[in-house]
């Protein structure tokens, strides 16, 4: 959008301005088409020879004859503020915005997931009702990537978690699957919350047990939920 307003913008007030090969505004420099508009303000925007451009815009300068201008002069010394103007948008407030996405994206990555309480054990019955929602304990695995990406960490992955590490904490899960490819409830939750706060950790062979001293766990822990 920023560059959309500006591109028209400057066909509207540079647009005229004669071509010319010893100065910045050339055939494949100007501001004759909306297209070109573009490339030009592209060209500001990675910082290169944007001053030299802006001068070139000023009032002054010859105008394009087959523009019909009634003055013999075009450019405006409106190109100060459009320019200066132009590259502190693209500078400041849009290299914020990248390190805005790269710093959430490091949160995800860098976040506490070590509290777990009775509300995230609400959110995992909810999400996992839309998937099952004839309440039979169990789902399809192929399903589980898409739930537990629409589930909050830390029992879920959330949506902005990239899908090679969602993919590498599922293989770390091991979970039992039927023959009919489908995961059970109970032993979903309980490696989600082994995955995430890596505790009861256990060999194949050794996981019912563990399995059991994890339910007896979130017995104490969430006794209402629990009894449910």
């Amino acid at each position: 959008m920023l560059f959309f307003i500006y591109a028209i913008i400057g066909m509207q007030v540079f647009g005229n301005i004669m071509l010319a090969s010893d100065s910045q505004i050339t055939r494949h420099n100007n501001f004759r088409t909306f297209f070109q508009g573009l490339m030009l303000l592209f060209r500001c925007a990675t910082g290169e020879a944007w001053q030299a451009i802006m001068m070139a815009c000023v009032k002054g300068r010859p105008c394009d004859p087959l523009s019909k201008k009634d003055k013999p002069e075009c450019g405006s010394n409106m190109a100060y503020a459009y320019f200066v103007s132009f590259i502190f948008f693209c500078s400041f407030l849009m290299l914020n915005l990248f390190v805005a996405v790269i710093m959430d994206n490091f949160d995800y990555l860098t976040r506490d997931s070590s509290i777990l309480g009775a509300h995230h054990l609400d959110e995992f019955i909810r999400v996992w009702a839309e998937y099952d929602p004839n309440a039979t304990g169990y789902i399809h695995y192929t399903e589980m990537y898409d739930m537990l990406r629409n589930m909050d960490p830390p029992l879920g992955f959330g949506n902005k978690c990239p899908y090679r590490l969602a993919y590498k904490k599922l293989i770390r899960m091991n979970m039992p699957v039927t023959e009919e490819g489908k995961v059970n409830f109970s032993t979903t939750l309980f490696a989600l919350i082994r995955e995430n706060l890596s505790i009861k950790m256990r060999p194949a062979e050794e996981m019912d047990q563990a399995d059991k001293e994890l339910k007896e766990t979130i017995r104490k822990l969430w006794p209402l939920h629990a009894r449910k």
